[in-house]
């Protein structure tokens, strides 16, 4: 029987430094704090985010994101679901209605064929 040769555990080598964690030094923590302290302009009452190309608006006690290319709230996931929810029953209703629609249809051009037969 064949035996897959033992790995040795090996030793893994941390870096050591002054104590800080890695990339935190005082230049690094004084470039985050001027990034993090720039002003954010509002724009019609919202604050833009460049990154994701939305904008934050307050909506009473919350935030909620808005779409400028849309013009409308991003939806939060109750809202979502009642919107799935009413598009369901739309959709259920409209192909309830072709339905019918399409019954009436055929009833209509039996009589139609009922109608034109020489018997």
């Amino acid at each position: 029987m064949a035996t897959a040769p033992r790995r040795l555990a090996r030793t893994i080598d941390y870096p050591t430094g002054d104590g800080k964690p890695m990339a935190e030094t005082d230049v690094h923590r004084d470039d985050m704090m001027d990034l993090i302290q720039i002003p954010i302009e509002p724009v019609a009452g919202r604050l833009p985010s460049q990154i994701l190309g939305l904008h934050l608006e307050r909506d009473g006690k919350e935030l909620r994101l808005y779409n400028p290319a849309t013009g409308s709230r991003l939806l939060k996931r109750d809202e979502q679901r009642d919107e799935a929810k009413r598009r369901a029953m739309a959709a259920e209703t409209a192909q309830q209605r072709l339905g019918d629609e399409n019954e009436q249809l055929r009833k209509e051009i039996e009589a139609l064929k009922r109608g034109m037969d020489p018997q």
